[in-house]
């Protein structure tokens, strides 16, 4: 414990001022302009989600971290009762920016000596942008919070890893995986490769196609759905549109809830032509597939299977990306920057 408070002193200091200043002048700053909506927002969502019946808001940024910042300024107004609901919630603000430091620091620390790692996270801690945001901005301050702390978990996950496995070699990576490519197209024959490719190629235009005549598609979806009148198609689908729309199809579907339910057809056709590439991949592929899998044999599956289950990160990183999804889409991007980064890097 004395070695790690030596060790990152000047950091602890750095966290130690942002709690101090937080206690002095954090109760001096006044209500940002959206700020009104967002706690509004906070309040419905857990009305909402607290009938059987939610019927939550549907949108790219998601209520999780307005209700948790709404139940931490009820509890900072237990210790002050004199702060007001915003006041008592900008402390929940400025602690997730204090967050954001500390995993800021924790990345640097991967790449970093302690004291340059210290004066990196005290450059950004001082940012006037970013710290003059951190009490007053609901919305971009926890994302980059939660951002970074799927990141900085990440990388905890990926040392782990490291420290139960010796022998990855990550300099080896590109070369081995270019000479796996090269060896499995070798005994393609001309008129598998082609084949692959027009796959490929078909199965994504469909899905831009659809993309780019968006509302063409939607008309006539809405049109082929509401011809159909009897069957198992048409008690299928009633199924459907009672969970998404909370109706039947009785009197039609209109062109509105289409589109609310378009997007999600279109993510499942992603996800099924993503789940089709590989499936090609693996029967066209298969030393390059086993070798980014990171395993040769059954043995090593199950070794490596039982190394993830031990490794606490893997969990705190999951449950992290979790939230950071659920507060906002964009945060899918940093569970990929991590798993791309751990491919490379640990195998």
């Amino acid at each position: 414990m004395k070695n790690f408070i030596s060790k990152h002193s000047l950091f602890i200091l750095l966290i130690t001022f942002n709690i101090l200043f937080a206690v002095f002048f954090g109760s001096d700053y006044g209500d940002s302009a959206d700020e009104n909506t967002r706690y509004n927002f906070a309040l419905e969502s857990i009305a909402r989600y607290s009938n059987l019946e939610p019927n939550p808001r549907i949108g790219d940024k998601g209520p999780i971290y307005f209700v948790m910042a709404k139940i931490g300024g009820d509890l900072i107004r237990l210790i002050n009762p004199s702060l007001s609901n915003i006041q008592a919630w900008h402390y929940s603000h400025f602690l997730s920016f204090i967050l954001a430091t500390i995993a800021f620091y924790s990345i640097c620390l991967h790449f970093l000596s302690p004291q340059i790692a210290f004066i990196t996270s005290a450059l950004f801690n001082t940012q006037p942008l970013l710290f003059g945001h951190a009490f007053i901005n609901p919305k971009d301050i926890p994302f980059m919070s939660l951002f970074l702390l799927t990141i900085s978990s990440g990388l905890m996950m990926g040392n782990k890893f490291k420290d139960t496995n010796k022998n990855n070699h990550a300099c080896d990576f590109f070369p081995v995986l270019s000479r796996s490519i090269r060896q499995d197209r070798s005994q393609l024959k001309q008129y598998q490769r082609i084949l692959y490719f027009l796959l490929i190629f078909f199965f994504l235009s469909g899905i831009l196609l659809l993309k780019i005549f968006t509302e063409q598609v939607q008309v006539k979806i809405q049109s082929m759905i509401n011809k159909i009148t009897y069957g198992w198609i048409y008690d299928f689908i009633t199924k459907i549109t009672q969970s998404l729309f909370r109706g039947g199809i009785e009197n039609g579907i209109s062109i509105h809830n289409v589109k609310t339910v378009y997007p999600f057809f279109l993510i499942f056709l992603i996800i099924v032509f993503l789940l089709f590439i590989l499936l090609l991949s693996i029967f066209y592929f298969p030393k390059s597939i086993r070798f980014l899998s990171g395993f040769s044999s059954r043995k090593e599956l199950r070794t490596n299977f039982s190394i993830t289950l031990r490794n606490k990160w893997v969990y705190i990183s999951s449950l992290i990306l979790g939230i950071s999804i659920t507060n906002r889409s964009l945060g899918l991007t940093a569970g990929l920057f991590i798993l791309f980064y751990l491919l490379i890097k640990e195998r």
